[in-house]
C-alpha cells in the first residue's frame, strides 16, 4: 500500500478529487445505511431517492464521513455535535466516528449513551459499539441484543459484525437465535455467520472489553 508515502500524496490527492467528482455526478449512495436506502425510497426508487437532496445530502455526507474517517482526538467535539443532528444517517456517521476516538472522553460518553435512544437503530448499534470499546455497558450490550431481533436484516447484520469486531461471546445465546428466512444477498450472510460466529466466540480467550462481566 502505497498511500501512505508522502512521494505519492499530489496522485492520492488527484484520485480522491476524481473519486469525490464521479459520486457527486452519480449521486451516490454509499454512504447511507443500506436500511435506510430502502426506507427513504419506498415511495419511488433508490435511483430517484438519490437525485433527491434531502433523502440524500450527498455533499455533507462527503464531509462527516471524511470527518470520521480522519481518527483525530480534536475532531471529538465536532463528531459529538453529529449526535444531534436531525438526519439519521449524519447521527450514525458521528457514533462511527467516535467509536474510534471516543476512549475514557466523558463528555463522548454520555453523548453515546444518549443516542442508545435514537430513533434509528443503525445509530444505536454504532453508539453501543463505542461504549463498549470504552468497557462494560450493560444499556449497550442490550442494544446489541435487540438488534439482533430486528426484522430488519442490515439491522441484524451490524449487530453480528460487532459481536465479532468486539468479539463479544455473552452474547452466543442471542446470536445463535439469529437467523432468517428469507433468500435475499444480506438474509443469507446473516444465516452464514449465525452458522460459524458462535463456535468462533466460544473458542476464543475473553475479551478485555468483556472481562468484568
Amino acid at each position: 500500500n502505497l498511500a501512505g508515502e508522502a512521494k505519492h500524496d499530489a496522485i492520492l490527492a488527484r484520485l480522491r478529487e476524481q473519486c469525490i467528482a464521479e459520486m457527486k455526478k452519480h449521486s451516490d449512495l454509499g454512504f447511507l445505511p443500506e436500511r435506510l436506502i430502502h426506507a427513504r425510497s419506498s415511495d419511488d426508487t433508490p435511483y430517484e431517492m438519490a437525485q433527491d437532496p434531502e433523502r440524500n445530502p450527498l455533499g455533507r455526507l462527503l464531509q462527516v464521513q471524511d470527518l470520521a474517517g480522519q481518527m483525530n482526538a480534536t475532531k471529538i467535539p465536532e463528531l459529538i455535535s453529529l449526535l444531534e443532528e436531525k438526519d439519521g444517517a449524519l447521527r450514525w456517521w458521528g457514533a462511527l466516528g467516535l467509536s474510534a476516538l471516543a476512549g475514557e472522553n466523558e463528555e463522548a460518553r454520555q453523548s453515546l449513551e444518549k443516542a442508545l435512544k435514537d430513533p434509528f437503530p443503525e445509530v444505536r448499534v454504532a453508539a453501543a459499539e463505542s461504549l463498549l470499546k470504552m468497557g462494560a455497558h450493560p444499556q449497550a450490550l442490550e442494544v446489541i441484543r435487540q438488534a439482533l431481533r430486528s426484522p430488519h436484516a442490515t439491522v441484524r447484520l451490524e449487530a453480528i459484525q460487532v459481536l465479532n469486531r468486539q468479539r463479544l461471546k455473552v452474547l452466543a445465546d442471542d446470536l445463535r437465535a439469529a437467523g432468517m428466512k428469507g433468500e435475499g444477498r444480506v438474509e443469507q450472510i446473516v444465516n452464514r455467520m449465525v452458522g460459524y460466529l458462535p463456535e468462533m466466540l466460544e473458542k476464543d480467550t475473553l475479551s478485555p472489553v468483556i472481562s468484568s462481566w
